[in-house]
């Protein structure tokens, strides 16, 4: 038992006023001179004794009146088993949560607003004399024990955090925090959130140390639903040369009856893309497929944008979009009259070099997507080598046969490949190539509905390669071109050469695709980050995003706040270890001398969205076999102000006080009135 207002038990001194009174009576007494004594005969005289007796049970209950008043001014309360047990000042460890769910707007009244007037509240509980720690989401370091007047300022400092957190998580954080302090004193977690099911876990499976008060208080939310983007991706790597990209986008929903609709947009540095109308089921998830274009070179920061109106911190998705560098396309080709250079004649899509068997370029040769051999006839061992090693890099490699198909074969051979020169004597007519159909995966997005020629393009059969993945094939069945995986590359063999005497490719509408499709595929091995995945502490760059020697820290700025993040260098990547701070939803430009190198799109952890939350019911149902840990909830509709004063498990008498002062005055009340009539017949 204790006061929340001590100093008002100072005025018990009052009640030795009614004690005077009634020791010294300062009542003056008036004579009455009867003219017939007979007249006393009718009066009942009450004996000094009875009065004596009357005038005491009157003092008594005054005392006990005025007390009781004094008492609940004082406001006694009772911990119900919280009052520190062993010797030295109590610990208590408050958890706020300050994750994206607490800040729902709940008609204006935020879980997070009511959590931290509870938590004001907090010290008076120990009459502000202890220790007091405060952990929020952020975890930060700056947030160590202090006094009562400390933690209240450090109330002050949280805000929306990024990153939510487990309950076992809260647990060991706090675990740790109470080692650092000496072992005297009881221990006390305060945990304030709101329980979302989704970021906190399976809560009976955690022990729980029993030498901690656990004291969880649930934030109720009012019923909401929620419309949600779960995840972006690309179906496929983005090109240049089709007409159109696409992202998928997967929305998913909770809450809002049977079916929902809203309008999805897709947005690109603050350009409307494209959009639709969805509708998505409760307790589903549906996918979208949003198109756009994107020219070569260029980089977007996309976001993604949902019109729900239950919850809105979670309605936008961002994500980052880099097209494709021009593709570098090296031919060695000894024809001087070869129709390759006009397929790659356009700059913003290629970077193309040429040049002879005599004198090959060995540099361009190591740093193109896609080499083109046409009419090799004996190109050297060291040539031979380094074509490999392209192979072997992960690029691509065409081989077109000329008149001497000896390289060629015995090249094939080198790769895997069973490939037989023939001397075709069959009519032109025969030599006709079947166009590609529509499940033909190679030339996906190039041709149009009903667009392409019909006109069959024709070449004779120099080469029967016959162990390959055929591309496009010949109308008896056999391989005209054919694709080969060789290690990480992709080596592509035709079955006749480009000349007009052998082929009508180079004047057919399908040369250009077939050789564009050829170019792209060198760069679809990797992948694109799109967005920062939660809980990663590492993001990849490209390898030529800094010189070599220039691995200090890079910023990363959003809106004038910055931070470092360290730049970790291999042989094949550059990797940067993102700080411990939670980073915020959008983007954040990674900065190194004053230079952009790109941008990080980072968003809300998507178990935020889910409106699922533990009720205080489920809590004591869950932790009913552990009396140290205490559950209360706080309702949806209770005022900051009212909770600053809120006690968690603390039984307050000043009301039973109150009462007990007004039955005490009433007692005084009813024997003065009925005392008197009592005496007198």
């Amino acid at each position: 038992m204790h006061f929340l207002n001590p100093g008002f038990l100072w005025a018990l001194l009052a009640l030795a006023i009614p004690v005077l009174i009634h020791l010294f009576n300062f009542q003056r007494t008036e004579r009455i001179v009867f003219a017939n004594t007979k007249l006393l005969t009718e009066v009942v005289q009450q004996t000094n004794k009875t009065r004596n007796l009357k005038n005491l049970l009157l003092l008594l209950i005054r005392l006990a009146g005025l007390a009781f008043l004094i008492l609940a001014f004082a406001q006694p309360v009772r911990n119900n088993g919280q009052t520190n047990q062993s010797g030295g000042l109590p610990k208590v460890c408050v958890y706020m949560d300050n994750s994206a769910s607490m800040f729902l707007p709940d008609e204006g009244n935020r879980a997070f607003e009511k959590s931290v007037a509870f938590a004001k509240g907090i010290p008076s509980q120990f009459q502000k004399k202890g220790w007091f720690e405060l952990i929020s989401n952020d975890f930060l370091s700056r947030h160590t024990w202090t006094s009562s007047s400390g933690f209240s300022d450090q109330l002050t400092e949280i805000n929306e955090s990024n990153e939510p957190r487990s309950f076992a998580t809260v647990i060991n954080r706090a675990s740790r925090q109470f080692d650092f302090q000496s072992a005297e004193g009881q221990k006390h977690l305060f945990i304030l959130s709101d329980f979302q099911k989704s970021s906190f876990g399976n809560l009976s499976e955690l022990p729980l140390d029993s030498s901690i008060r656990f004291h969880l208080v649930s934030m109720k939310h009012e019923k909401a639903s929620n419309v949600w983007i779960d995840s972006v991706w690309l179906p496929k790597p983005l090109s240049s040369d089709i007409r159109q990209n696409e992202v998928k986008v997967k929305v998913s929903a909770l809450g809002t009856g049977k079916e929902k609709s809203t309008r999805i947009q897709l947005f690109a540095n603050g350009n409307l893309l494209s959009g639709k109308v969805i509708t998505v089921v409760e307790g589903g998830s549906m996918i979208c497929s949003l198109p756009f274009q994107i020219k070569p070179g260029v980089r977007l920061n996309c976001s993604v944008l949902l019109d729900d109106q239950d919850i809105s911190f979670d309605n936008r998705f961002y994500f980052t979009l880099q097209a494709p560098k021009p593709t570098r396309i090296y031919l060695i080709s000894g024809n001087s009259k070869s129709y390759i250079p006009k397929v790659y004649s356009n700059p913003d899509l290629f970077l193309f070099k040429r040049s002879d068997y005599s004198n090959p370029d060995y540099k361009a040769l190591q740093n193109a997507g896609l080499v083109i051999l046409e009419g090799p006839e004996s190109p050297g061992a060291a040539l031979e080598e380094s074509v490999l090693k392209v192979l072997s890099e992960g690029g691509s490699v065409c081989a077109i046969p000329g008149n001497d198909r000896n390289w060629v074969t015995s090249f094939c051979k080198k790769t895997g490949l069973d490939a037989i020169s023939v001397q075709d004597n069959s009519r032109p007519t025969d030599w006709k190539i079947n166009l590609p159909d529509a499940g033909n995966t190679f030339f996906r997005d190039v041709f149009e509905e009903g667009g392409q020629n019909k006109i069959k393009p024709w070449a004779k059969l120099l080469l029967d390669v016959s162990n390959g993945t055929p591309i496009l094939k010949y109308e008896s069945g056999k391989a005209f071109l054919s694709l080969r995986k060789k290690e990480k590359g992709s080596l592509f063999i035709m079955g006749s050469s480009l000349d007009e005497k052998n082929s009508s490719l180079p004047s057919h509408p399908l040369m250009i695709p077939v050789f564009y499709r050829m170019a792209f595929s060198a760069g679809e091995q990797s992948n694109q980050t799109l967005y920062l995945s939660p809980g990663a502490k590492e993001i990849s760059l490209p390898l030529d995003t800094m010189p070599i020697g220039n691995e200090s820290a890079v910023e990363l700025i959003q809106e004038g706040k910055t931070l470092l993040a360290n730049v970790i260098r291999s042989e094949k990547s550059i990797k940067l270890a993102l700080p411990e701070t939670s980073l915020s939803a959008g983007f954040w430009e990674i900065r190194k001398d004053k230079k952009s190198l790109g941008f990080l799109a980072v968003n809300l952890a998507k178990g935020e969205s889910v409106p699922s939350f533990h009720t205080e019911d489920e809590l004591k149902e869950i932790f009913k076999d552990k009396p140290w840990v205490d559950v209360a909830g706080v309702n949806s509709n209770s005022s900051p102000e009212h909770l600053t004063g809120e006690k968690i498990n603390e039984i307050s008498f000043w009301k039973y006080c109150i009462c007990l002062a007004i039955l005490m005055f009433a007692l005084e009340m009813l024997i003065i009135r009925f005392g008197k009539s009592g005496v007198i017949n």
